[in-house]
């Protein structure tokens, strides 16, 4: 189970993104959610960072690149931050 958003983050840096996405990753990693009646539960997530392009057309194509680093960070075990290349 989970959901998909993006933030953005205009005039960052891929090194300012990631260390946001880091901090962002351990803060939530290190909570827990309390349910009424039922065991807490802990949440993970996973980050993928993808920086606009002169060449890219519209929005579209970041969020794609974003999109295939997100799963690169599930595929690589979840609650990571990958940074698409």
């Amino acid at each position: 189970m989970g959901e998909e958003f993006a933030i953005i983050l205009p005039h960052t840096g891929l090194e300012q993104a990631f260390s946001l996405a880091d901090r962002l990753r351990l803060s939530i990693a290190s909570s827990t959610c309390e349910i009424p009646e039922r065991e807490a539960i802990r949440v993970t997530v996973s980050f993928g960072i993808s920086q606009f392009l002169l060449t890219d057309s519209g929005v579209t194509n970041v969020l794609g690149r974003a999109d295939k680093a997100m799963y690169c960070a599930k595929n690589q075990g979840k609650n990571k931050v990958i940074v698409f290349k």
